[in-house]
């Protein structure tokens, strides 16, 4: 087993946590690309930190924290620091024992040995400590980020604000932003001023202001409650307003969200409505649901993007479709291009399908897709690019999807960005193949068939990957999000060479054909999507 250089160790350590610079994200992908020895080493590595963040997710409580807090008051940075916390992990790492895993399980013997000749436990804080752990089954949320926060009321420890934050206990943040992490997993970004009093593990008050909420789908169900409505989430991101007056504005960016209005004296509430990505809606004060104001949006709420520093700038959303009107120009957008390569019919183009496969079909008949958007309306509008969206709808066909499986996003090599979409659909109609139209052999690819050279046809980095069933819904959406390292993006609306993504499956030995519809498709609104969030330029 070759030991990884601590150099490697620690850009890669960094660029799982979002902490690379885009210099430095490029420098690693020239390393990948140069190095078999190096990718071998990531591929190992972001399998580990998968595997840990899966197994690790579900482990601790808060009470099992501050029963930990008991055990060791060793504190580091203003985070507790627990030998049995750490025991568990270790636990974790060797239950799953990769290569690079067992160098981490070293890592922690070390440090769980370490921290045992740490432990203090002074007799005259018993008493205290006792009292913690009764109470610790009241601990329902985290403070995990703010920028520039200004309390009213806050809870506090020794005077400064304390980390978790108990059941039913107001916060009153009158200007900055507050993140906070629920127990359920689920995120709410706080913008003061604004009054929240947490309810639940998975369930809030929003007494007044803005908050933005983002579940995982363990967290499916997180409330926001309202003095007119509760909103409940079915896995999705979400903002909602409260205003002076007391009507409760709703935006969703993502999924589903169910709203329940308040039953009122008269008894004229409105029934629960499910709200879809993209809508608005206004609770009036007598729980009948409406159209928002002209000036609730989505660029009301600010957006949660964990892997970037907070950042009170507004953002603003717009979205690329084909058939659609551009956002800027006004003119209807004709800048997507998508079309399979598929190794069953490797000479042949599929430009003017009104679908396209990713996965593996049946006796190594792969599929892979390249899908390219123009964002050169976007130049000299956006002073960063926070977030971009690629949303596809599964095709309904009889043999798709055939998963399960999982759809990968990667960044096509800028030296594969001569491909062109073709018009064809198949290899037997009469439209004429011209040179340059991809298919699985193009002459054009820098590295190998079907863009099949990691590093050199394309990069190496997930973007973004999204797993799927075998029974998975027909004519869904699917959403592939980037909320990192989107400086290629930024460079693709400045007009520099934009050669698109390729989406692949990681699933390429088995059956794991997924059909989602393409910009051909005869409906718009089935059309691929890209859905991108940015800071606007201001005058």
């Amino acid at each position: 087993m070759t030991v990884p250089s601590q150099e490697l160790w620690t850009q890669l350590t960094q660029y799982a946590d979002g902490q690379l610079s885009e210099a430095e994200v490029s420098q690693l992908e020239g390393q990948l690309a140069s190095d078999q020895q190096s990718r071998r080493i990531y591929l190992l590595f972001m399998e580990m930190h998968s595997e840990l963040a899966w197994t690790n997710r579900a482990v601790a409580s808060h009470a099992d924290k501050h029963r930990e807090m008991i055990e060791s008051e060793v504190v580091t940075h203003g985070r507790r620091f627990s030998p049995v916390g750490l025991w568990w992990n270790f636990v974790d790492v060797i239950s799953h024992p990769t290569p690079l895993a067992l160098i981490v399980a070293g890592l922690y013997v070390t440090v769980f040995v370490l921290s045992l000749a740490l432990i203090k436990v002074p007799g005259a804080r018993e008493e205290q400590q006792a009292e913690l752990a009764r109470n610790a089954q009241d601990f329902v949320a985290q403070i995990v980020r703010t920028h520039e926060p200004q309390w009213e009321s806050v809870p506090s420890v020794g005077g400064d604000p304390a980390t978790d934050l108990m059941l039913g206990e107001q916060l009153v943040l009158r200007s900055g932003l507050a993140e906070i992490r629920f127990d359920s997993g689920a995120l709410v970004l706080l913008r003061g001023p604004a009054t929240i009093v947490p309810r639940g593990n998975n369930r809030c008050e929003l007494v007044s202001g803005d908050l933005t909420a983002r579940t995982p789908p363990r967290a499916s169900g997180f409330t926001v409650d309202t003095p007119n409505a509760s909103f409940v989430d079915l896995g999705t991101e979400f903002g909602v307003g409260v205003d002076k007056q007391g009507p409760a504005d709703m935006h969703v960016f993502e999924g589903v969200v169910e709203v329940r209005p308040r039953a009122t004296g008269n008894g004229g509430k409105s029934a629960a409505r499910q709200v879809h990505a993209g809508e608005s809606v206004r609770v009036g004060s007598n729980g009948v649901i409406g159209s928002p104001s002209s000036s609730t949006a989505s660029s009301r709420f600010l957006r949660i993007t964990p892997s970037q520093p907070l950042d009170p700038r507004k953002t603003e959303t717009v979205v690329f479709q084909q058939g659609r009107p551009d956002p800027f120009t006004g003119a209807a957008y004709e800048g997507c291009d998508d079309v399979a390569l598929l190794e069953w019919a490797a000479d042949v183009n599929f430009g003017g399908r009104t679908d396209f496969d990713v996965g593996n079909s049946q006796q190594n008949r792969r599929g892979r897709t390249l899908i390219r958007f123009d964002l050169s309306s976007l130049k000299g509008k956006a002073q960063a690019i926070r977030a971009v969206t690629l949303r596809l709808t599964t095709a309904d066909r009889e043999y798709s999807p055939a998963g399960p499986g999982e759809v990968r996003l990667f960044r096509l090599s800028d030296a594969n960005a001569d491909w062109r979409e073709g018009s064809k659909t198949s290899g037997s109609d009469s439209i004429p193949q011209r040179p340059g139209d991809a298919t699985w052999n193009h002459r054009g690819w820098a590295g190998s068939p079907g863009v099949g050279t990691v590093a050199v046809d394309y990069s190496p980095i997930i973007h973004a990957s999204q797993s799927y069933r075998a029974d998975q819904t027909k004519n869904a959406t699917f959403d592939l999000r980037i909320d990192r390292d989107l400086g290629f993006v930024e460079a693709w609306a400045n007009g520099e060479t934009n050669a698109g993504f390729l989406l692949k499956n990681h699933i390429e030995d088995a059956t794991s054909r997924i059909c989602f519809y393409s910009s051909e498709h005869e409906i718009v609104e089935m059309r691929p999507q890209l859905i991108v969030e940015y800071v606007p330029i201001t005058n």
